[in-house]
């Protein structure tokens, strides 16, 4: 984990249980905390949001388990969510694959402490050692090591400020859940308050929440809003979650516009990106902006380039479509290896992670090579699309394209130029092996 700057704010305990409003006087650090697997491309940061959070669990997986029925609600509507786990009730194999679960579907998870009892009046030693169990217990699970942090209670005082160098997570909306006798209809009411922006606290461990859950779901869709986990939240509004300070909202009037792709490849892709420059393989054009999304027809311009290089001759074939005259993608729709639709091409549309994958087999067909698929180990291949598991399978077996730390494919993640550099860079030095 990064480290982060030492918060001076100093801050008397307060215990926060039953309300979300934010008590003055927080001071807040300036580094960024980044969740390991953010992914916000399905999000349209014009649209309004909310974030829908749950405490307490895990609970498990069984058929009567209100964590489950909470994430396949969550599933069905195609929305996210982030689950505050406590590191001791993750004490047994259900409990454990609920966790998985959740970042399998693309869940955010996190830090609720070791237990349950409120962390005001522990010592700094207590403090860190309940930070860190949780954490460890976490990282062992999904391979992540940045975590957002809620404190039991939403209780928290100077010496956790000065010991959890993470941002602490409040909420602007308190569904009230955790009130006894609170039914589904009093949830319902008190989370339909929320405005654009807001974090809202809910409890897995409650039945009541579980059975509020589609009907909150369905009330945002029907308003058009979405609905996110924290961190893709704050992400798409091109806001910081602040370490060493109380985040609640992400309001619309605070959002930015997000930082323009860097003329720069990141640090990662940096080595292959010159590698394949020097290779000849990238054009001109696309020697810039590399964290942008690659388009349809700059995948062509990329294909092109390895294909011709390779064969040290120039395609012939053409394929013709409607909305565009781009040579390069006439050249890859003659090969076979890019189609359209109704006579369209749609060269400007971007594409994830799974298309990219079953470009580049059809790549490796237009060479002659027709990859071996086994069945792949992503722990996330019952998200692929039917049409795009036998190319995934071949893209891993060949190492084209890999997983992440945690194991996952994640078949709808942005692929971007670099990206796709990268991956044309592995598939020259396949044909030249």
């Amino acid at each position: 984990m990064k480290t982060l700057k030492k918060v001076g704010a100093l801050v008397l305990a307060v215990t926060l249980a039953g309300t979300c409003a934010l008590p003055a006087g927080f001071a807040a650090d300036e580094e960024r905390f980044l969740y390991d697997d953010i992914d916000i491309s399905w999000i349209d940061p014009t649209k309004p949001m909310v974030a829908f959070t749950f405490d307490d669990g895990p609970v498990g997986t069984g058929a009567s388990s209100s964590a489950q029925a909470i994430q396949d609600a969550l599933t069905a509507a195609g929305a996210h969510a982030t689950f505050f786990y406590i590191g001791s009730q993750i004490n047994n194999a259900d409990k454990e694959k609920e966790v998985t679960q959740a970042v399998e579907r693309g869940f955010e998870v996190a830090n609720h402490s070791w237990g349950w009892s409120g962390m005001a009046g522990m010592t700094a030693e207590e403090v860190a050692k309940s930070i860190a169990d949780t954490d460890a217990k976490l990282t062992e699970l999904t391979g992540f090591t940045n975590f957002l942090f809620r404190a039991p209670n939403l209780s928290t005082s100077k010496t956790m400020f000065d010991t959890i160098k993470k941002p602490f997570l409040h909420c602007a909306v308190d569904s009230q859940d955790w009130q006894s006798g609170k039914t589904k209809e009093e949830i319902i009411a008190n989370v339909q308050r929320a405005k654009d922006g807001d974090v809202i606290l809910m409890h897995e461990t409650q039945k009541a929440t579980a059975e509020a859950v589609p009907e909150l779901l369905k009330f945002f869709a029907d308003k058009g809003w979405q609905v996110v986990s924290v961190s893709e939240l704050y992400a798409a509004s091109n806001i910081a979650l602040k370490v060493g300070a109380l985040n609640q909202s992400a309001p619309p009037n605070q959002r930015t516009t997000p930082e323009q792709p860097s003329e720069q490849p990141s640090p990662w892709a940096a080595a292959d990106v010159a590698a394949a420059i020097d290779a000849g393989l990238v054009p001109t054009a696309l020697q810039e902006k590399y964290s942008a999304e690659i388009t349809r027809a700059e995948f062509c311009a990329l294909a092109v380039a390895l294909y011709e290089g390779y064969k040290q001759q120039d395609i012939t074939e053409r394929a013709a479509f409607s909305d565009t005259d781009d040579i390069n993608v006439q050249k890859m729709a003659g090969l076979g290896v890019v189609t359209g639709s109704d006579g369209a091409f749609n060269p400007d549309e971007t594409f994830n992670r799974q298309m990219a994958a079953t470009l580049i087999a059809n790549l490796f067909r237009s060479f002659g090579f027709e990859l071996s698929a086994v069945e792949t180990t992503f722990g996330d291949k019952d998200k692929i699309a039917s049409w795009a598991v036998a190319a995934v399978s071949q893209m891993q077996a060949a190492g084209i394209i890999t997983g992440n730390s945690a194991g996952n494919f994640d078949p709808r993640g942005k692929f971007t130029r670099q990206s796709g550099i990268v991956q044309m860079l592995k598939v020259w030095k396949y044909l030249n092996n």
